[in-house]
């Protein structure tokens, strides 16, 4: 009996626990690469986005900011050909898009 009255209060503790909301926010996109620097270059120079130190200084990492508190991880995969899915994506939002696809063009 001395056994069951604390694990009572454990199983109405832990369902209590679950059925609380959590607050959960995005915190960073992870893409695996097959050239680190040519889509570190594509990242900065087309795209425009400002990079973020990257704390792993390894080679295979490059951080960039994507917006309110947001980043994009690009890292080194492998250097063969994957197979990639239209459907698994990553949208950005411009201000102007005939000035982006402008932009693009150049």
């Amino acid at each position: 009996m001395k056994f069951f009255i604390p694990f009572s209060l454990f199983i109405l503790l832990a369902m209590s626990a679950s059925s609380q909301k959590q607050n959960i926010s995005l915190n960073h996109i992870a893409l695996y690469v097959e050239d680190l620097a040519k889509s570190s270059q594509f990242y900065r120079e087309v795209i425009g986005l400002d990079t973020v130190p990257e704390p792993f200084k390894d080679g295979l990492h490059a951080w960039f900011k994507i917006g309110n508190g947001l980043t994009l991880h690009v890292i080194q995969g492998p250097k063969e050909k994957l197979k990639q899915y239209r459907s698994t994506h990553t949208c950005f939002s411009v201000a102007d898009i005939d000035a982006f696809i402008n932009h693009l063009t150049k």
